[in-house]
């Protein structure tokens, strides 16, 4: 199961950076709740994480004209290169593979701290779906970044 290109009312999923992206932030998905109502699931995500994260957005955007199955699929060694040129700092493969590994950890735990409230009390895959022979994407075109500059704009605005 995945958030995909979807026209639900349900509001995207959120990458909240406070400070900036080399200080984490939060990555906030909205839910279905067992009475139709919305359960908003956040997980804290470190720098290292969220580069991972904005990387794969990077591609997702870049091959927004891509048909849904063919787009945004992305190799660990590819991930490699676009995380150092945003962070300046050599990363191995390994590294993030395993960093894939704890962000999917760490939704899924998030998931399981509000299953009581779900319709669907299996967590579902909702970030990061991988292929074999494909490489791994975001599950969702719709992933919104707020940084501070964007959130104090917001913030005026409404």
């Amino acid at each position: 199961m995945h958030i995909a290109p979807s026209t639900s009312a349900r509001p995207a999923p959120m990458l909240r950076l406070p400070a900036g992206p080399g200080q984490g932030g939060f990555l906030i998905l909205d839910l279905e709740g067992r009475d139709g109502q919305r359960v908003e699931v956040v997980v804290k995500l470190d720098a290292r994480l969220v580069h991972v994260v904005l990387a794969l957005r990077s591609v997702m955007e870049a091959e927004q004209n891509a048909s849904w199955p063919a787009r945004g699929w992305c190799s660990a060694s590819i991930l490699c290169q676009m995380v150092e040129a945003q962070t300046q700092y050599r990363i191995s493969e390994k590294a993030v593979r395993n960093y894939i590994s704890q962000i999917r950890t760490r939704i899924v735990r998030a998931v399981r701290g509000v299953a009581d409230k779900l319709n669907n009390p299996l967590p579902p895959h909702l970030l990061i779906e991988g292929k074999r022979g494909l490489g791994v994407r975001l599950a969702t075109d719709r992933l919104q970044v707020v940084l501070p500059a964007e959130f104090l704009r917001a913030s005026l605005s409404g």
